[in-house]
């Protein structure tokens, strides 16, 4: 039997990958959403970058549809770390469901004018927990 093994490849964007924290498309109003997004090759591997060797991760933009824009603030990416502290595996997008209405809307996430794979992500704003 013969295999062949194929490193992995720069990042393709349309194959790049996305999923909500705990795997739930819920989020309730008032929390902070959590989306991880992982940049992945031609191939379906997920790439990561070496920060110590001054590679980068590709630059995301993300828009909430179904909302008026003046209500979306606070989208903020950050770096997920891998197996040690210059390895980053993936991004993490958060922002606070804050001025919402209870009900569906979409995340669509873009790097340039390319959405990945799976854009718009649909969630649910549900009820939250009044706080004092």
């Amino acid at each position: 039997m013969f295999f062949t093994i194929i490193p992995i490849g720069p990042v393709v964007i349309k194959n790049c990958s996305g999923q909500w924290q705990n795997n739930t498309q819920t989020v309730e109003e008032g929390s902070l959403a959590e989306f991880i997004i992982k940049e992945r090759d031609a191939f379906g591997n997920v790439v990561c970058r070496n920060i110590s060797r001054g590679e980068k991760q590709l630059v995301f933009q993300a828009r909430i549809l179904g909302i008026e824009k003046a209500y979306v603030s606070g989208l903020e990416f950050k770096a997920l770390v891998g197996k040690s502290d210059d390895i980053l595996c993936g991004q993490l997008l958060t922002f606070p469901v804050l001025l919402y209405n209870l009900g569906q809307y979409r995340l669509e996430i873009k790097s340039g004018n390319q959405s990945i794979y799976g854009s718009p992500y649909p969630f649910n704003v549900v009820e939250g927990i009044c706080r004092n």
